[in-house]
């Protein structure tokens, strides 16, 4: 027996065998699975790619379908579900929710399934932004791009970035006719704003459209384990970006254009202007669009048609005619940050407003500030969160401004105290506090541009006195109009009025029963006529309740 096994064992030890084995591989597939993302406040409708569905996730090859959105912001959770997709093929799409809002994730599509010989997986990952509290999307973390200068070597542009996450931006001239310049690279992890710089180009040479490439600095790691980094997204703007044939600076260097926008030039009268280019239009060099424009800045909109036939000046005066408004600015101060609309207006007529996208990009020196209101607004049709420092940059550095009008219906913050106002009107709600105003007031007594004060609504005047009496002297103060009747207030107020030489000022204040008997006193009513600045011995006269001559001491 043991023989027998001996031999059988050496046959099959040295005979030769074939089996068919086969093992199933894991096959990795790159193919695009996302189609578009639709963002929510709180996360993402993720549409699939047709192909994708048809080829990957067909019932019979048993899918498995995982998504996962991963925090770009340090400290926030990774989101991710897994689908097994019964009615994928029939939607087409799939959700992702508790997310934060105004928050950049990388939205990541994995997949496996099996046939008869093998298994395949993938995976398909994007960068995207959910939205913010107004409902708008973001597909860049780079906006408001404006083109600073361009001379005939030069070009600067300005940037700003809104981030809460280290990433890398690199800015680039593409698809010009002249060499490449050297790309500029930013690394921040907060919002920031860029100057870009691309210097000693060509003159007169086209560099093609300003890209915008952008790389988030983070990694993370997927449901199904996958590392993901390294994505990156390009935009590209503007079109045509070319620079000039020759330097301004060296043309204008002994004109009197060179200081276009000072004091002295703004006030030459338009016709002596119009008069200065026509007759010297021959004699003097083409000028640029830059310096047509700050000549015709300083010239009132309702005149710029008379230089609409003025060689070199026809086309900017039309456009500053068709675009050059007053700005209203609308701002809610309980909010964090603050909600701002910019109103464009024309002849007490609302136009149109700002839209955010364009704040960058707007000419704001075109506007001219006409008017600030503080007021309880949640929502309109352009309204945007800013911080104060970006107000400023928009407002304080570009803005021409007018005598301002001031409108406040919610209380003042300190950021408004150093400005000097033409007007202002200040609405006490039920829910301020008696002194709401009595600081900002403060602040004004010694304004040499305040020419009408308004109360509206229950005041307690009384702890105004001192403010009233001494904005009442001052020679600029012509109007003030009072919501609530304080006798002592009243009589100082007269006389005051009588003391002084400006028999123009006005005083509005609720008609209640013996309002104005202090002005019939032998105080009042004895006093010289001469000293009275010619005035009539009759103080007032009552016509109807309302009380209509000197002193004007009106009755609402």
């Amino acid at each position: 027996m043991a023989p027998r096994l001996l031999i059988l064992a050496i046959f099959l030890l040295f005979s030769p065998s074939e089996a068919s084995v086969r093992y199933n591989q894991r096959l990795f597939v790159q193919t695009r699975a996302i189609s578009f993302t639709d963002p929510t406040k709180h996360g993402f409708r993720i549409i699939l790619d047709d192909d994708f569905l048809k080829n990957h996730l067909a019932p019979t090859l048993l899918p498995t379908l995982y998504v996962s959105a991963i925090p770009l912001k340090a400290g926030d959770p990774t989101v991710s579900r897994v689908i097994y997709p019964d009615t994928v093929n029939e939607e087409k799409q799939v959700t992702l929710n508790d997310l934060r809002e105004r928050s950049w994730y990388f939205v990541c599509i994995e997949w496996e399934n099996f046939n008869r010989h093998n298994e395949t997986t993938g995976a398909d990952c994007r960068v995207f932004r959910t939205l913010d509290r107004f409902g708008k999307s973001a597909d860049s973390v780079v906006s408001d791009i404006e083109v600073a200068d361009a001379t005939s070597q030069l070009m600067t542009f300005r940037l700003r970035a809104h981030v809460d996450f280290p990433v890398r931006v690199s800015v680039s001239l593409q698809g010009g006719q002249a060499p490449l310049p050297a790309t500029q690279n930013f690394v921040f992890r907060d919002s920031a704003d860029l100057d870009v710089i691309f210097p000693f180009l060509r003159q007169d040479t086209n560099y093609g459209r300003l890209c915008v490439l952008e790389e988030p600095l983070v990694n993370g790691f997927t449901a199904m384990g996958r590392l993901v980094s390294g994505l990156r997204t390009e935009k590209c703007y503007f079109n045509d970006l070319k620079t000039k044939d020759y330097d301004i600076h060296t043309v204008v260097e002994a004109s009197a254009f060179k200081s276009a926008n000072s004091a002295t030039f703004a006030a030459l009268p338009l016709l002596a202007l119009i008069a200065f280019v026509m007759t010297n239009s021959q004699q003097l060099p083409e000028l640029s669009r830059e310096i047509v424009e700050r000549i015709l800045l300083y010239v009132p909109r309702n005149e710029l048609c008379k230089v609409f036939d003025v060689p070199n000046f026809a086309d900017v005066a039309r456009e500053l005619f068709a675009e050059r408004y007053d700005l209203q600015v609308t701002v809610n101060c309980n909010q964090t940050p603050w909600l701002f609309d910019f109103g464009l207006w024309d002849k007490e007529e609302l136009e149109n407003s700002i839209a955010p996208e364009r704040f960058r990009s707007y000419r704001w020196k075109w506007l001219t500030l006409k008017k600030i209101k503080l007021t309880d607004f949640l929502h309109s049709l352009n309204c945007c969160p800013l911080e104060k420092s970006e107000f400023n940059r928009y407002i304080g550095q570009s803005v021409k401004t007018a005598p301002i009008d001031f409108v406040a219906e919610q209380p003042i913050p300190d950021f408004f105290h150093p400005l000097s106002f033409r007007s202002i009107k200040l609405v006490r709600k039920p829910n301020h506090a008696d002194d709401t105003y009595k600081e900002f007031l403060k602040t004004q007594a010694d304004s040499e541009l305040l020419e009408k004060l308004e109360f509206v609504g229950e005041v307690d005047i009384q702890q105004f006195t001192d403010v009233l009496l001494k904005l009442f002297e001052r020679p600029n103060f012509k109007e003030l109009v009072l919501s609530t009747y304080d006798s002592e207030l009243n009589q100082n107020l007269a006389r005051s009025w009588l003391n002084c030489r400006d028999s123009s000022k006005t005083v509005q204040v609720p008609l209640s029963g013996d309002a104005f008997v202090e002005l019939e006193s032998p105080e009042f009513t004895s006093a010289p006529v001469a000293e009275r600045n010619d005035r009539p011995s009759r103080l007032y006269d009552i016509d109807d309740n309302v009380i209509s001559r000197n002193p004007r001491f009106r009755a609402s």
